[in-house]
């Protein structure tokens, strides 16, 4: 049990302590990955995580390096060109 509980705190960590690209990323990764198979609610639940990350972009846009912010905006021109391709 104290393993088990060990492994999950390792794990929490290794999930939160990725930057904001790097969770848009995976985030914009899966998108593209699996939108043909979306339904009408797995949209609705991406196009909350998509506002969420949108906010968080928005609250942390000065701390932001150049590069950050290119490689942001990019992963969200990818996400709306996934979003076109399912309509």
């Amino acid at each position: 049990m104290r393993k088990l509980v060990l492994i999950a705190l390792m794990l929490l960590c290794a999930v939160s302590c990725q930057s904001l690209p790097e969770r848009l990323e995976n985030f914009v990764s899966d998108v593209e990955a699996n939108y043909p198979s979306y339904t009408e609610a797995d949209w609705l639940v991406m196009e909350k995580k998509c506002e969420e990350f949108k906010l968080e972009c928005a609250e942390k846009y000065e701390r932001l390096n150049e590069f950050e912010k290119d490689y942001i905006g990019k992963a969200f021109v990818r996400y709306d060109a996934a979003v076109a391709k399912a309509k």
